[in-house]
């Protein structure tokens, strides 16, 4: 199924490219984002008047970890969206129009092609990103 959208190579691009930025400059970035006393983040939300003083983002378990996750799932969701999206492209349009003529909804739609089809496609970026958080796990703990 092949969608016409103005932008969408644009898009892509965008949501992939923190994929192409190195861990260290990631690191680097979100150290000075995330920093406790001048950070880009806390300066924001005092601001804002959402928090009175500063967060130690990176000190605190339950942040660091919030911090940490967060991270990992902006860097790399341009590869799961790109994955996912080539899934998606590779649905036969005969699917969809079978299913128009017998009166499915968007959601019927959803639940009983999309998904179905996409299941290989999505259990293969559930191990991939298993065995990637896994690989980060002896990094995280030393």
């Amino acid at each position: 199924m092949r969608v016409k959208m103005k932008g969408l190579a644009f898009f892509r691009s965008i949501f992939y490219l923190p994929n192409l930025i190195t861990i260290s400059s990631v690191a680097l970035l979100f150290g000075i984002l995330l920093d406790w006393q001048h950070g880009s983040l806390n300066m924001v939300l005092m601001s804002l008047g959402i928090i009175s003083e500063p967060i130690n983002w990176l000190n605190n378990p339950t942040t660091a970890q919030l911090s940490v996750s967060l991270i990992l799932t902006w860097m790399w969701f341009g590869h799961s969206f790109i994955v996912v999206m080539t899934g998606v492209s590779g649905i036969s349009r005969d699917y969809y129009e079978a299913a128009l003529i017998d009166g499915a909804n968007r959601w019927q739609t959803f639940t009983k092609i999309t998904l179905p089809l996409l299941k290989p496609i999505l259990l293969y970026i559930m191990i991939t990103s298993l065995i990637g958080g896994l690989q980060l796990f002896d990094l995280q703990c030393c």
